[in-house]
């Protein structure tokens, strides 16, 4: 997103890609998220109209507008939380069919 804003593109690090790597304890990691989160929401007001159509070159989802851009991170937002919610549903079913 802050590519619309002026930013240059992000550079993609393979080393965050690599199995096996040194994970930060989850509740680093959903703060993490919440932040990122809210950063996202707070960018939304700085665009002007035009710059939802507009498309750039990006380093992960190659030329596309800053609509799919939001509307992607919306939709990767929802299917994890989806998986987490669906392990969390059915947590006690499943633990409760292991004991028995």
């Amino acid at each position: 997103m802050y590519q619309w804003l002026g930013a240059s593109p992000v550079i993609r690090d393979d080393r965050e890609n690599q199995i096996g790597q040194n994970l930060p304890p989850i509740e680093e990691m959903l703060v993490q998220f919440e932040h990122i989160r809210h950063e996202e929401i707070n960018l939304l007001s700085k665009f002007k109209e035009a710059d939802w159509n507009f498309k750039r070159e990006t380093t992960f989802w190659g030329n596309v507008s800053l609509f799919w851009l939001v509307s992607k991170t919306y939709q990767h937002t929802l299917e994890h939380t989806h998986d987490v919610l669906r392990l969390t549903l059915f947590w006690d079913r499943i633990l409760e069919r292991m004991t028995n």
